[in-house]
C-alpha cells in the first residue's frame, strides 16, 4: 500500500508540473498575442522588408554599435521587416568572435558571411548582396562606423510614402556629438558649400523636405536602394571609391527618382587624424575620376577646380623660384580663396585657423586624386 501512495505522489506531482507547464505555455501565447495586437501600427502602409548590408574589417566597437543601432530600429518600428547581413572582408577574428556573441541575442536577425581575403568594397558589395532575400523589398547601405537613430525606419517610410516610386532613398551623415576636435574641425569642411560644393547636403541636413535629386545628394553609407533595381552585379569592383555614384548616375539616367530626405541622417565618424582625412579625400577624388570617365554625362566643372588649382600653384612656384615673381591672377585667385576658406572655416567651434589650413589640404587632396582617376584608371573604370 505504502509504495501504491508512493507512485500515485509521484504521478500527481509529474501531472501537477504538466499542468502548471502548459498553463504558463498558454500564459505566455495570449500575453505574445495581446502584444502584438497592440502594438502601434501605420495603418495603410504596407509592411516592406529590409536587408541592410555592412562592409567589415578591424572595427569591432563600431560594427557592434552599428549593428545594435539597427537592431533597436527595427524594434521601434512595427511595419518593418529586417535581415542584417554583415560581410567581414578579410582575416579578422575579433569582429567575427563579436557578431557570434550578439547571435543569441538577435537570433535569424543577423547573417554572418566573411572572405579569406581583402575584396575591394564594391566586390565585396556585389557578393554580399547575392545573399539577399528574394523577399526583401529594399537594401539598406551602411558603414561599420556608421550608427542609425532609432526613428530611422520611421523616416524612411515618411520619405517613401511622398515619394513612392522612387529608386532610391538617402540622407545626410552626422558627425557624432562626441567626436573629437580634429574631427569636428575636418567636418566643417565636408558640410561647408565651399568645402564639398552640391555634395555637402551629404554631411548636414540642408532644406525641410524629402525632395528629388541627383547623384551628388546621396551616399552609400546612409542609402537605400530598391533590390529589384540593383541587379546581380550593381556596383562596378574595381572603383577605389564612389561605387554607389555610377550606380545611382545609371539610375537616373533611366529615369528613375532619387531622392534626399534631410530627416533620413545616420551618425558617422569622421576621420581621426590629418594622415586618414587627406587618404580618404584623395580616395574621393580618384573615384569620381573613375566615375567621369565611365559617365562622361557625368562631369562637372567643379571636379576638377582643384586639381586645376594645383597644377596652376605648382606652375607659380617653379615661376617663382626662377624668376622671383609670381603671376598676378595667382596672388588674386589665392587671396580669395583663403578669404572663403577663412570665413567658411569661422564656422568651427575651433576656429578659422582649421578652416585655412584643412580647406586647402583637403582640396589638394581630391584635386590630385581626380587626375590619378582620370589618366591611370582607365581599364579600371571601364571593367565590370
Amino acid at each position: 500500500m505504502r509504495a501504491v501512495y508512493k507512485n500515485r505522489c509521484i504521478v500527481s506531482t509529474k501531472l501537477s508540473r504538466f499542468v502548471y507547464a502548459l498553463v504558463s505555455l498558454q500564459c505566455r501565447t495570449i500575453v505574445t498575442i495581446f502584444l502584438v495586437l497592440i502594438q502601434p501600427q501605420s495603418h495603410g502602409v504596407t509592411r516592406i522588408f529590409l536587408s541592410a548590408l555592412i562592409i567589415t574589417r578591424n572595427r569591432p566597437d563600431w560594427l557592434e554599435r552599428c549593428v545594435r543601432s539597427l537592431g533597436r530600429a527595427w524594434q521601434k518600428d512595427g511595419n518593418t521587416g529586417l535581415r542584417i547581413l554583415v560581410f567581414v572582408n578579410g582575416p579578422d577574428p575579433e569582429s567575427v568572435s563579436r557578431l557570434e556573441a550578439l547571435r543569441p541575442e538577435w537570433g535569424a536577425l543577423l547573417d554572418i558571411r566573411h572572405s579569406g581575403r581583402a575584396l575591394s568594397p564594391a566586390e565585396a558589395r556585389n557578393r554580399l548582396l547575392a545573399s539577399v532575400e528574394a523577399s526583401s523589398d529594399w537594401i539598406y547601405f551602411v558603414d561599420d562606423d556608421a550608427f542609425v537613430p532609432e526613428s530611422h525606419f520611421a523616416n524612411f517610410r515618411t520619405a517613401l510614402e511622398k515619394f513612392p516610386s522612387a529608386a532610391a532613398i538617402g540622407g545626410p551623415n552626422l558627425a557624432p556629438e562626441s567626436t573629437g576636435k580634429f574631427q569636428r574641425a575636418s567636418d566643417v569642411v565636408f558640410t561647408s558649400f565651399a568645402g564639398t560644393f552640391h555634395s555637402h547636403v551629404r554631411y548636414a541636413p540642408r532644406g525641410g523636405e524629402a525632395r528629388p535629386c541627383s547623384e551628388a545628394s546621396l551616399i552609400l553609407c546612409n542609402l537605400f536602394v530598391r533590390r529589384d533595381q540593383l541587379g546581380s552585379r550593381p556596383f562596378p569592383e574595381r572603383f577605389v571609391c564612389a561605387e554607389e555614384n555610377a550606380l545611382l548616375h545609371e539610375l537616373h539616367a533611366r529615369g528613375l527618382e532619387l531622392i534626399y530626405s534631410p530627416m533620413l541622417f545616420n551618425w558617422h565618424e569622421r576621420r581621426p587624424d590629418l594622415r586618414q582625412l587627406l587618404q580618404q579625400a584623395y580616395n574621393y577624388g580618384r573615384g569620381r575620376g573613375q566615375f567621369i570617365h565611365r559617365h562622361p554625362d557625368g562631369f562637372r566643372i567643379p571636379h576638377v577646380v582643384p586639381g586645376c588649382a594645383v597644377i596652376y600653384s605648382a606652375y607659380a612656384v617653379v615661376r617663382l623660384a626662377m624668376t622671383g615673381s609670381v603671376p598676378a591672377s595667382w596672388s588674386a585667385l589665392l587671396l580669395l580663396y583663403a578669404a572663403v576658406s577663412g570665413f567658411a572655416g569661422a564656422a568651427s567651434k575651433e576656429g578659422p585657423w582649421w578652416g585655412a589650413t584643412l580647406f586647402p589640404l583637403v582640396h589638394s587632396a581630391y584635386g590630385i586624386g581626380v587626375f590619378h582617376g582620370l589618366i591611370f584608371d582607365r581599364t579600371r573604370a571601364t571593367a565590370a
